[in-house]
């Protein structure tokens, strides 16, 4: 247990440029507000902190590198280098460091408690993970206290990763785990004792709590008209021989899904923009597409893209966060699953039919599903809020594990 802390530092954020992520950090900074009214807080992202709450200190997470490719990954480990000399007092390197990423040193020395942010980053998918690690590690040279908030752990393949990863993990206070194939990981290929690992699920399942938000208008579409929701995701299949060919039969299901909605039920498939970065596959499903495809590219709050889901029929959503705001909306949801976290938090809510893998999308499995929720709209509608409802009696709150690692109770925090 560990004293309530003035000054917290969020690191592993990325930002707010995917609504999705902002969602999590968004439930993530009102949890640590309503649990430590008094506290400062400062917060790390991977992506600049612009349009963010400026009750925040914004920082840059340690390591970042704008360039890509072999010089950005060297660069990378050049920066967590020296962060690492500097953390053992040689602050002699810390002028090699970036402005934004030495005010992130300085606040991780002076923090009482950091708290690596909600996601889904520590897995061996990329390069990244291994700099997310490193942020904990920092912390816990430091001896600064580190709580995970609610993640998505592994898959780490090699034996090697995974001695890395239970290295760094097993010296936090708690990892919080939002899925149960994260706490099997967590508890069996990293080691960690189960009092150190609480089920919390996903943060975006309570975000919207008590929020509302006007839904903006999508360029094309009537106002009264309606439409099923769809998002993409610019995924190049890493590890894959035949990378170019299941990324053109991905973008050909898209389209095809779209037009066999818009044959049978006269429905329009309106494509949101979670990431921006994904517009240039949405656009490819639409140019593959025969029906009247609209990939709306307005950048929404989260709250907005919230309010815009709540208004579809149904989703069908290869961005994971988007399906969340379908289900907490109610919506029947079909879940494009290109990352593990996708088809392991649907069967925690007990609606493993409605994925697929982006690798592999059912297509006709898809428009079976769909065409069973468009006959009794209501009824799909009424399954999906009662798993969501079941789902958040089953999890821990995270502002609850606060609490507990600091010793407060409900009332003294409230």
């Amino acid at each position: 247990m560990i004293a309530p802390p003035h000054n917290i530092l969020i690191v592993n954020a990325y930002g707010w440029s995917n609504r999705g992520d902002s969602a999590l950090l968004e439930a993530c900074l009102q949890d640590v507000k309503s649990v430590f009214p008094d506290a400062r807080i400062t917060c790390a992202t991977f992506v600049p902190a612009a349009d963010a709450p400026g009750d925040i200190a914004w920082s840059e997470r340690i390591g970042n590198a704008r360039r890509g490719g072999a010089f950005g990954k060297g660069l990378a480990l050049l920066r967590l280098a020296c962060a690492w000399l500097v953390v053992r007092g040689l602050k002699v390197f810390a002028p090699v460091l970036p402005h934004a990423q030495r005010r992130t040193l300085d606040a991780m020395h002076a923090a009482d408690l950091v708290i690596s942010a909600p996601g889904g980053y520590i897995h061996d998918t990329n390069f990244s993970y291994r700099v997310a690690l490193a942020q904990i590690d920092f912390a816990s040279a430091l001896g600064v206290p580190v709580v995970l908030a609610p993640q998505s752990l592994g898959p780490v393949r090699t034996a090697f990763g995974r001695r890395r990863a239970a290295a760094t993990l097993k010296a936090v206070e708690a990892v919080c785990v939002r899925e149960e194939f994260s706490r099997r990981f967590a508890q069996k290929d990293l080691a960690l004792g189960p009092t150190k690992i609480v089920s919390t699920g996903d943060m975006a399942f309570w975000e919207d709590e008590g929020r509302t938000s006007q839904a903006g208008v999508i360029d094309g579409l009537k106002s009264d008209e309606p439409f099923v929701a769809m998002t993409t995701v610019e995924w190049r299949f890493p590890g894959a021989t035949d990378a170019k060919r299941l990324q053109a039969a991905y973008i050909a299901s898209m389209a095809r899904i779209a037009d066999e909605i818009y044959d049978r039920f006269g429905l329009r498939t309106v494509i949101l923009n979670q990431v921006t970065d994904d517009i240039a596959t949405a656009q490819a499903v639409r140019a593959c597409a025969a029906s009247p495809v609209l990939v709306d590219t307005a950048e929404r709050s989260t709250a907005g893209m919230r309010a815009v889901i709540g208004k579809s029929r149904l989703m069908v959503g290869a961005r994971f966060h988007s399906c969340i705001f379908a289900l907490a909306a109610g919506r029947p949801t079909i879940a494009i699953s290109y990352l593990p976290k996708t088809e392991h938090i649907m069967a925690d809510l007990g609606l493993s039919c409605r994925t697929t893998p982006i690798e592999a999308i059912d297509v006709d499995h898809v428009l079976e599903v769909i065409s069973q929720d468009l006959e009794d709209l209501d009824a799909a509608s009424a399954v999906i809020a009662q798993a969501v409802r079941d789902y958040r009696g089953r999890h821990v709150r995270f502002r609850d594990v606060l609490r507990n690692v600091t010793g407060l109770s409900a009332q003294a925090a409230a």
